[in-house]
């Protein structure tokens, strides 16, 4: 009797199993799974950006994210870290030593995140030029920024380019590219806007002759090795193809 008794019982735990019943719910599956991750992966589901979420020329709310000196441009994409809102300003050249006619120019730049209209500031970017009597100007080169998740996390890295003027003739003007992962900040740095010789060494030996200080062509944060390979392949490419496209319209403008 006994052994009638575990044979039946082992018959219907069979049947319960291969039929493919959870004990858990009593219905086909595995029951339900906890929000974002993926039981048969055992791993966590990346939020997917979507490049239609990016907006720009958009007037941003003061209260909400506020920002210094006059609004130039600002950027919205939805992205793991939530609603996320760039936003470039400026405070125009000023006197800061009539006496000497000393000038400044003051570049601004951050960036908010958040859900449900709670924000915090992910990074924020200030930056000046100091020029006696030549130009002094600090320019966003609207044309690079860029909002693209490079390492498919779900969270969208940003870039941009700008330039430092405070030159008096037709040397090179300090550049600077400025990308985002988050709240990580990496950055390339060099000159534009002049056309650069074939070596950055021929370049400075010319300069060296007419009494000019030497520059660096281009100079990689090494804090890109701590992160993605593609953050730095990216930004260096997208440097190289831009310092490309200014050196040809410089030459064709003063007509080397």
């Amino acid at each position: 009797m006994k052994h009638y008794f575990f044979t039946m019982l082992l018959i219907s735990s069979l049947c319960l199993f291969s039929c493919g019943i959870s004990p858990q719910t009593g219905e086909g599956g595995t029951g339900d799974s906890l929000s974002g991750v993926d039981d048969s992966l055992g791993q966590e589901q990346l939020f997917v950006f979507d490049t239609a979420t990016v907006k720009k020329g958009i007037r941003p709310d003061k209260a909400l994210t506020p920002y210094r000196g006059k609004l130039l441009q600002a950027w919205t994409w939805e992205d793991a870290n939530g609603s996320n809102t760039m936003i470039f300003s400026e405070k125009e050249a000023y006197y800061i030593n009539k006496r000497e006619e000393i000038r400044r120019a003051e570049f601004y730049v951050c960036c908010y995140a958040g859900k449900d209209q709670e924000v915090k500031k992910l990074w924020e970017i200030t930056d000046l030029v100091d020029s006696c009597i030549c130009d002094c100007q600090v320019s966003l080169m609207e044309e690079t920024i860029v909002v693209r998740d490079l390492d498919g996390d779900g969270v969208a890295e940003n870039l941009f380019i700008y330039l430092l003027n405070d030159r008096c003739d037709a040397s090179p003007v300090s550049t600077k590219l400025m990308m985002h992962s988050g709240e990580h900040k990496m950055a390339i740095r060099g000159v534009s806007q002049q056309f650069l010789g074939p070596s950055e060494a021929e370049s400075n030996r010319f300069r060296k002759e007419l009494g000019l200080k030497p520059v660096k062509y281009k100079v990689v944060d090494e804090i890109f090795k701590q992160y993605p390979e593609i953050f730095r392949s990216y930004a260096s490419k997208f440097w190289d193809d831009y310092i490309k496209r200014e050196n040809e319209e410089f030459r064709l403008e003063m007509g080397y």
